[in-house]
């Protein structure tokens, strides 16, 4: 910019400061689209399943575990960004929104236009068959099961909003996102290493996750409640009303200490961190606590940060304390 005016090189100054806000602006959307605070979760699962099935039937693939993962990543990124989607108009009523509940809203906020977030979903799904046939072509045969495992997660994780299923407007949303989430991905990982379905180790260990999980999506929705009834999304907090959900949530938290308790009288969570389950029930009681507090206020419908963090934090141990014991 040798020999330019002052005045000239300051606003061409401004104009790259202004051109790189707007860059950075636009890629934060999009991870704020992606909601990747909540992929680890599917990690730890899927890598359960993967590490379940070394120690049971001995064989372990880097390559299909990393091209596995590879096409869970892309599902749950095509299934939050779908869901970003077909929620429009319950997250346009939401006045009850936050980092836990209610979308990431870009698109209801107009930070990433509609043809953008098109194209990225079809570009996601492209990937993801791309994905799937490279895990085709290097799984040993009889690659069936696995293959299939992988597909069925992936239809049945994308199906909680996507037409024509839409779980989440049946009243099965809940069910399906406790279950993609924890003995789904276990057995993926299971099967793509050579385990069977058969094994009742995966359903077994996935299922203190299960219900975990489900206590967490359960409450999830109760803020939503009243935008989602005006939608006809069937959330059990739109089923149940508020009060029978956290009822609900109440009981999926209690139900998934005891199971954890009798895996590890069972020793299926063995060796020290199976231990850990008694940190876990303690969580579990903050938690139970804190949702009869909030049963005790007539189950509003407002922002619940505070339960919603310790539902969330509450469901990792039992992801980590069967990882750490399989490692």
């Amino acid at each position: 910019m040798a020999g330019l005016p002052i005045w000239m090189e300051a606003l061409l100054h401004h104009s790259k400061r202004h051109r790189l806000a707007r860059i950075l602006q636009r890629a934060g959307a999009w991870l704020r689209l992606l909601r990747l605070q909540f992929y680890p979760m599917a990690w730890v699962a899927y890598t359960i399943g993967a590490l379940a099935a070394r120690r049971q039937v001995g064989a372990f693939s880097p390559r299909i575990y990393w091209l596995g993962y590879l096409c869970l990543f892309l599902t749950e990124a095509l299934t939050v960004i779908s869901n970003e989607w077909f929620d429009q108009d319950t997250d346009r009523l939401n006045r009850n929104a936050g980092p836990f509940n209610g979308g990431s809203r870009v698109l209801v906020g107009a930070d990433l236009d509609p043809d953008s977030v098109r194209w990225a979903t079809l570009g996601l799904a492209l990937l993801l068959g791309l994905g799937l046939a490279a895990l085709a072509a290097v799984l040993p045969p009889p690659a069936g099961p696995g293959l299939w495992g992988m597909i069925a997660l992936c239809l049945i994780a994308l199906s909680y909003t996507i037409p024509p299923l839409k779980f989440i407007y049946r009243g099965l949303g809940e069910l399906d996102v406790a279950f993609t989430h924890s003995i789904g991905v276990i057995l993926c990982g299971y099967l793509l290493q050579s385990g069977n379905w058969r094994d009742p180790y995966p359903w077994l260990i996935g299922m203190p996750l299960f219900l975990a999980t489900l206590a967490a999506i359960t409450l999830s929705a109760l803020p939503d409640q009243v935008a989602d009834t005006a939608v006809s999304k069937r959330t059990w907090a739109v089923l149940l009303g508020r009060g029978g959900a956290s009822w609900a949530a109440f009981g999926f938290t209690a139900a998934a200490a005891i199971c954890g308790v009798a895996w590890q009288w069972r020793r299926l969570y063995g060796g020290l961190s199976g231990l850990a389950i008694w940190l876990a029930v303690t969580h579990g009681l903050l938690l139970a606590g804190a949702i009869l507090r909030y049963l005790h206020q007539g189950a509003p419908c407002e922002r619940i940060n505070g339960i919603m963090a310790l539902a969330l934090t509450y469901l990792l141990w039992f992801g980590l304390i069967p990882l750490a014991f399989l490692w």
